[in-house]
């Protein structure tokens, strides 16, 4: 543990310095012959004359978000894993065996500490190429590369301390910070209303690691990091914010900056910083880079910065991946690049910022840029909301310039999304071509191979104000069901924000019929955008009595057999007695309706009219298919029978018998009179006649 420490305090000082290891294959060309697939534990892959000049693909595909385990069994040579992505650029590479404390582990006992190993915890479904090889091209002997399920873990630590000089490490049963606490056997760092006021370090015993969040920190309710040192959140591990609360990041006196708010970045290692779920905020002063991570994906939640950066990137990664949330730096003065990244690309969520003119001593006036993507941006969905602030004080017009909005000098790709650029009508004249382009006045910037494609399928908007038509907006429904109650669907706009850039009127949203949206721009926002919505009448809901409820007309009682429902499922049901108890002239129907639910009537129940003194005759219905035992047993008085039914299995026991009274007519159909005699003489009825 003690060379964790030293690593912390080596990383402290030299907060910022980073080695992107950078192999760029073009997009187009990158179609790697794989030689197989691992996705799951057991799945291995052969390898044969594998050199440098001669490299192995394979496709790794997570089937799982447990730990991995992945590693080459060569009985001799140097074999070598790179991790690229899906564009074939290095991501990653590992040569030897994980070490603990100067000892290799050799996990799979191999024999051979030259061989490559990597745990390796993915979200499942990411799908990453791996390129192998063999170090010494005189002795390329064959060998598998194999995935297993790591049953034993890699250590991993969190650390605190008023500055990570000197830190302590959070125990699994240390409750000296309320509201913190870290499940070491899942990697899982939980802050619930925690106000910790240390800064906080994360640490694996071994760097062969790869992952897009092994250490997962669940955010809940409202927590904060207090702490004057060089970096509040220091990981030498990838990291998961989760939960739906809010971090936020302070210092505990007003003058001290720090290098960093969260610093990622180790010398030739890629890790990841993913935000799903929380708003992860602050309003620090750095002295640094605000943000220094490596690989930076924005899947969901917020991820806020509102402070004052001078001299720095808000945001600086090698790759940047905005899939859902919201990147939010619109109230913070920064005079470099805000969000600055090797890769860019937005596919979903939004980005909101303020562009702020650099104006520092000795400088001319020089507006930088909101996202700059030096090998590329490429923009598939979301939104880019971006505002250009009028300079105050005496800054002459013809001393003002600056980059593009959004830049790159390789390639520029938007082939959807929304982008919204708005500038003053005193800057469109002074930038009036800086938009969305190429940086073409650098050394790197070559026109034979650069890219600048901008589809029509992106919704582009650009002026000293947006038109509000020309917003994307959604609604949270489309449809909804009548109540007699106002309905408000929230209107979804992303990158804007309700109350300063546009407010909601609803009209017509009580009764039945086609109810307004009315999303009124405001500020920089002008005009108005009308969305509709319906009311409609409610769906009778199909209830369903379970088997075995009693249910009654207004002449019988009936026992439901099978289940019906009001949306057409007929059911079936038993008759079991009389609810008109002065009933005379007995009617069993074929079918019943009772409460909107259809059932057929297939049986009359044992002992349903038992000893009625009443009933004269009796009608049994076309389905009945059995007559329970006593069902008409002692009715003195009951004269005659007609039975219907051309499907009766059975009459039960004594159904129709009597102690006195004169002889039974039973009335049958013609051609089962043979079969109803003998049904009827096994029941044992008596003093009865069928015709």
């Amino acid at each position: 543990m003690k060379k964790i420490k030293n690593l912390f305090l080596i990383s402290c000082m030299v907060a910022g310095a980073f080695l992107f290891s950078d192999k760029n294959v073009n997009a187009e060309e990158f179609k790697p012959n794989v030689i197989g697939t691992l996705t799951k534990a057991g799945d291995s892959v052969k390898v044969k004359d594998a050199n440098k000049e001669n490299n192995k693909y394979f496709k790794y595909v997570s089937s799982t978000d447990e730990l991995m385990y992945l590693y080459t069994d060569a009985k001799s040579n140097d074999p070598v894993i790179e991790v690229l992505d899906k564009d074939g650029k290095l991501i990653e590479k590992y040569d030897s065996m994980s070490q603990i404390g100067g000892e290799f582990i050799d996990y799979a006992k191999t024999g051979n500490y030259y061989n490559a190993e990597i745990f390796i915890k993915l979200k499942k479904g990411e799908e990453y190429y791996f390129s192998t090889y063999l170090f010494d091209e005189e002795n390329l002997v064959e060998y598998n590369v194999n995935l297993i399920k790591a049953t034993k873990k890699p250590v991993v630590d969190v650390w605190y301390g008023e500055t990570l000089y000197n830190p302590k490490k959070l125990s699994q049963t240390d409750n000296s910070i309320a509201g913190l606490k870290y499940d070491e056997n899942n990697y899982v760092l939980t802050m619930n209303n925690a106000n910790i006021p240390y800064a906080l370090g994360i640490a694996a015993e071994t760097t062969n690691i790869f992952s897009d969040g092994l250490v997962e920190i669940k955010v809940l309710g409202a927590n904060t990091i207090t702490a004057d040192s060089e970096s509040l959140l220091y990981s030498f591990e990838s990291i998961v914010f989760t939960g739906n609360g809010k971090l936020t990041f302070k210092t505990k006196t007003d003058e001290f900056a720090p290098y960093n708010i969260i610093n990622m970045i180790e010398a030739n290692k890629d890790k990841v910083c993913r935000v799903n779920g929380p708003t992860i905020e602050s309003s620090v002063r750095t002295k640094n880079i605000v943000f220094d991570v490596n690989i930076f994906i924005m899947d969901g939640g917020k991820f806020v910065y509102s402070g004052i950066q001078k001299e720095n990137n808000i945001l600086r990664t090698n790759y940047l991946y905005v899939n859902g949330g919201q990147i939010d730096v619109a109230d913070a003065t920064c005079y470099s690049d805000l969000l600055n990244t090797n890769y860019a690309e937005v596919n979903g969520g939004s980005i909101r910022a303020s562009l702020k003119i650099f104006g520092m001593s000795g400088y001319d006036p020089f507006y930088k840029t909101a996202l700059y993507g030096k090998d590329y941006v490429r923009i598939n969905g979301g939104t880019i909301f971006i505002k250009y602030v009028e300079p105050d004080g005496d800054v002459k017009d013809e001393d003002i310039s600056g980059f593009n909005a959004i830049e790159s000098i390789h390639e520029i790709n938007v082939k959807g999304g929304n982008i919204y650029i708005v500038k003053p009508e005193r800057l469109q004249k002074p930038l009036e071509d800086k938009w969305i382009g190429l940086y073409t006045t650098g050394e790197k910037y070559n026109p034979e191979k650069a890219i600048l494609f901008i589809s029509d399928k992106a919704n582009i908007q650009k002026g000293s104000t947006i038109d509000m038509s020309k917003v994307e907006c959604s609604l949270e429904y489309t449809k909804c069901v009548y109540d007699g109650k106002e309905k408000k669907p929230a209107v979804n706009v992303d990158g804007l924000v309700e109350g300063t850039d546009y407010t909601v009127t609803y009209s017509n949203n009580i009764n039945l019929g086609t109810a307004k949206v009315t999303v009124t721009g405001k500020g920089i926002f002008t005009g108005k955008k009308e969305l509709s919505f319906t009311i409609e009448k409610p769906v009778v809901k199909a209830e369903t009595l379970k088997v075995g409820a009693t249910i009654k007309n207004s002449d019988y009682i009936y026992k439901v057999t099978k289940a019906g429902s009001k949306d057409g499922k007929v059911g079936e049901v038993s008759v079991v007695g009389l609810n008109k108890k002065s009933l005379k002239k007995i009617k069993i129907a074929a079918k019943v309706t009772i409460d909107g639910v259809t059932y057929k009537v297939t049986s009359i129940g044992a002992k349903a009219f038992k000893g009625n003194k009443k009933i004269t005759s009796v009608v049994i219905g076309k389905i009945v298919k059995k007559i329970g035992a006593n069902a008409f047993a002692n009715c003195k008085k009951l004269k005659k029978v007609i039975i219907n039914s051309k499907v009766l299995k059975k009459v039960g026991k004594k159904a129709f018998y009597r102690k006195g009274g004169k002889k039974l007519t039973i009335k049958v159909p013609k051609k089962l009179k043979k079969k109803y005699k003998k049904l009827l003489k096994k029941a044992k009825t008596n003093k009865y006649v069928v015709k």
